[in-house]
């Protein structure tokens, strides 16, 4: 597995690299990052490099089509410091995995 450096990958028609998108990886699978997408954004270019699915860190009032939404999940912006508000931790003990919250543990 090899990353590729952000001004490398694919070029997608009318999307500026590294600005708007950037390559990750393309094997085992294909893997990029991108900045919240401006109106007009070209969904179809990125199906058409083989990208089917959207993880969003910043859900907002765009539709992706034709990719679909796999995951949204808005992140706290931690710059002031100190533990986000619904902290969430992964513990793993051999055979078994649970989450923590605050405090609490709830079972994978």
């Amino acid at each position: 597995m090899s990353m590729i450096e952000p001004e490398g990958g694919e070029s997608i028609a009318g999307v500026s690299m590294p600005g708007e998108f950037y390559w990750v990886l393309r094997t085992p699978a294909s893997l990029a990052g991108m900045k919240y997408p401006r109106d007009g954004f070209p969904w179809g270019e990125l199906a058409k490099v083989g990208f089917s699915r959207l993880v969003a860190l910043h859900p907002g009032n765009y539709d992706p089509s034709p990719l679909s939404i796999l995951s949204a999940h808005k992140l706290q912006d931690l710059v002031a410091g100190g533990p986000p508000m619904n902290e969430i931790r992964c513990c793993a003990t051999p055979g078994r995995q649970s989450r923590q919250r605050q405090g609490r543990r709830f079972p994978s």
